[in-house]
């Protein structure tokens, strides 16, 4: 059997994260499991990265299979706009790198009055994993990763989810917001504002790419 090759690689915060390209195995166990998110994860990113094992929020995540798609797919994303200027149709073609830049800051202590919490990287992906997938709320999907991201609350090592949940829906919400606003400039996120020029008037506008239309290959019937 022949030995993997992970001969790209990235960054995640501080981590060189290396992989390699989409195989026909990958495709395979993609399509044979459409209705298993977790199967999905494994064929799109974890099988293709050196460390299978590595923890991963929804947004380095994503932002991986960004990455491998397009090394695996030399492929631009093609987008239709209408210029807010002159409203004319216009076609863009994206690269992935531009419209998808990683922004993050260091892990450290967000202190707020007398609340202490040291943030970590991610160290149980399962726990990560099906307690995202169990919900469809997207505010509690952030505390779920907010809290999964605390390594010790006033210097408590060790607490159980439970009893950080606690913690977290006792807070008095002016301090919530305020230490979750210290905590958005720390967590990994997918920066996907671009300026786009228009190619008939040359006026430019930012647009947000919250979709990428065409990211798999017609041929893989998605």
């Amino acid at each position: 059997m022949s030995k993997e090759n992970f001969e790209y690689s990235t960054k995640i915060k501080d981590k060189e994260v290396k992989f390699r390209k989409w195989k026909v195995k990958d495709k395979k166990k993609f399509l044979s499991n459409k209705d298993n998110p977790l199967a999905i994860k494994e064929a799109l990113v974890y099988d293709c990265l050196e460390d299978s094992n590595l923890a991963l929020s929804e947004e380095e995540y994503n932002y991986l299979l960004v990455n491998i798609r397009e090394e695996s797919i030399n492929e631009k994303v093609q987008y239709d706009f209408t210029c807010s200027h002159c409203n004319k149709e216009f076609e863009y073609s994206a690269d992935l790198s531009a419209i998808m830049k990683p922004t993050f800051g260091e892990y450290g202590d967000i202190i707020y009055k007398n609340q202490i919490f040291t943030m970590t990287n991610l160290r149980n992906r399962d726990f990560y994993e099906n307690a995202i997938l169990n919900t469809s709320d997207n505010e509690t999907k952030k505390i779920i990763d907010f809290i999964l991201h605390i390594e010790s609350y006033n210097d408590q090592d060790g607490m159980s989810f439970d009893d950080l949940i606690e913690v977290i829906n006792n807070l008095d919400i002016d301090v919530f917001e305020k230490i979750f606003l210290d905590w958005e400039k720390m967590r990994f996120k997918v920066d996907n504002i671009e300026t786009v020029k228009c190619p008939h008037c040359n006026k430019t506008e930012k647009y947000e790419f919250d979709n990428l239309p065409g990211f798999f290959p017609e041929s893989w019937d998605v």
